[in-house]
């Protein structure tokens, strides 16, 4: 009679089971490449929705940044002309924005330890009015009685006025805010009344200020002043209290002098004599000849040339000096960018973030979106991979493999797929953003690129797809693994 031998199983390393694996997927390309395509458009639309909403917010603030640089000659014109709201001087105050708090100092006359003491009632006032941002709008007007929170605050140095706000809290329901309502009568009853005193003298400074500027300038606008310096001096800002530099005044009267350069021509315009001329040029009735078409059309010198010749030839005794075509044509340019620039930002200029998910909530959702699209391709990718082949495990169960070899096999696989699939989707997912955003802002997007949050992100999304992948492929494998051979033989 044959003697029967038991002994072991055979135990395949991992570098075994990693070269089994690579020969299936060989061997089932068309099949794994379906896998990975899957894997890389689910991958594709989370990096694409992380990259395009970084680069978005990005590139919204430097064109608020650039924006801003533009309309630096009206700002001044208007600080020069107006001292600056008391509400304005509080938000600077609580941001730390220099050069501001320093004028702000000088004209209040304040020293050292009692500006450190103003700027931190500012940021307290502004956390004050950040919680109070958050309540829903019927709320905020029933506890603040329909005023303004300043004159809300106010009312609560008395104690009739400390009751009042205590009782329309608990009408609504509402938690008290940080510190509760005797931190806010605390507040009204230190802090408030010195910051209002302060911001008081600031813009008593700042208007006494702007008196001795108008005297040094004599009857000239400050926009005219501007334009007419040949070698600017910030002496008479500086003796103000104003920050100005050299570089300043020249960047001023450069944007003052395409400003008038522009400005003459657009009232040339009203002459009937150049409106024929343009009309009788364009080809288009007189109606279009509006600042933002002739900003439009103004785009080369040789339009500029003909404009200013026109111009200067038929309203010399109007203008205050000869039209100059570079100067026409950079204060055409200047509209339409400054109009491009206030398109892309937006009513709100975005603030500046924190952190890489420091993002607005409909970004936050997206995301999460995103990566829930990708969670369900991922897994619905792997869960077919691995339970279409139930007869190829039972076979190779049959031939001696182990649960754990099987494990092996199929998550070395999963990771594959999943490492080809992340980096194929991170490519095409960082491409398209940066297409769709090209085409939206234009080399904009390179002002400010958040290479280093792109690299995190794209890093994640590896991760993400990695990980996914493998959790994803793990149960049915489990499950498949623990099957019988003819009992997997049966489920095919």
């Amino acid at each position: 009679m044959k003697r029967l031998q038991v002994a072991d199983q055979v135990r395949l390393s991992p570098w075994r089971c990693l070269a089994l694996t690579l020969s299936g997927i060989r061997f089932r390309l068309f099949r794994s490449m379906v896998t990975v395509v899957i894997l890389g458009l689910a991958v594709t639309f989370l990096t694409y929705t992380l990259a395009y909403t970084l680069i978005e917010y990005e590139t919204r603030r430097a064109a608020a940044l650039e924006l801003d640089r533009l309309r630096e000659l009206g700002e001044w014109v208007g600080r020069l002309s107006s001292p600056d709201p008391t509400a304005t001087i509080r938000k600077r105050l609580a941001g730390g924005a220099e050069p501001y708090v320093g004028e702000y100092q000088r004209w209040a006359g304040a020293d050292e330890q009692a500006m450190a003491q103003v700027l931190d009632d500012a940021r307290a006032l502004a956390r004050i009015e950040a919680y109070f941002d958050t309540l829903p709008d019927a709320a905020r007007v029933i506890i603040l009685g329909g005023r303004p929170l300043i004159e809300s605050l106010a009312q609560l140095r008395e104690d009739a006025g400390v009751q009042r706000m205590r009782a329309r809290f608990g009408e609504l329901g509402l938690p008290p805010p940080p510190g509760g309502i005797e931190g806010l009568a605390a507040f009204a009853r230190e802090s408030l009344g010195r910051l209002e005193r302060f911001t008081e003298s600031a813009f008593d400074g700042q208007r006494r200020a702007n008196e001795q500027v108008q005297q040094a300038i004599g009857e000239r606008s400050v926009q005219g002043w501007l334009a007419d310096l040949d070698d600017p001096d910030p002496a008479i800002l500086v003796e103000a209290g104003y920050t100005a530099t050299s570089p300043l005044m020249h960047r001023l009267r450069r944007a003052a002098r395409q400003t008038e350069a522009f400005n003459a021509a657009l009232e040339a315009v009203g002459d009937d004599r150049i409106a024929q001329e343009m009309m009788r040029r364009l080809d288009v009735p007189r109606r279009h000849l509006q600042p933002p078409f002739i900003a439009r059309w103004l785009d080369s010198p040789d339009r500029a040339q003909w404009l200013a010749a026109l111009v200067n030839e038929y309203r010399a005794d109007a203008l205050r000096r000869p039209l100059e075509p570079d100067l026409l044509l950079e204060g055409a340019r200047r509209v339409r960018q400054t109009q491009r620039l206030s398109d892309i930002v937006g009513p709100e200029p975005p603030e500046p973030r924190a952190g890489l998910f420091d993002l607005p909530e409909r970004a936050q959702w997206l995301m999460l979106l995103s990566l829930m699209v990708c969670a369900v391709g991922v897994t619905n990718a792997m869960f077919m991979s691995v339970t279409e082949r139930f007869a190829e495990i039972a076979t190779m169960k049959c031939l001696g493999a182990l649960n754990g070899t099987l494990m092996q096999m199929f998550l070395f696989e999963s990771v594959l797929q999943g490492l080809a699939g992340s980096l194929a989707g991170i490519v095409l997912g960082l491409g398209i953003a940066m297409l769709r955003a090209g085409g939206s802002f234009g080399l904009l997007i390179f002002e400010q690129m958040p290479v280093m949050d792109l690299a995190i992100c794209a890093v994640l999304a590896l991760g993400a797809g990695l990980v996914m992948a493998v959790a994803a492929a793990v149960g049915p494998t489990w499950a498949v693994a623990r099957l019988a051979p003819m009992e997997a033989m049966r489920i095919e």
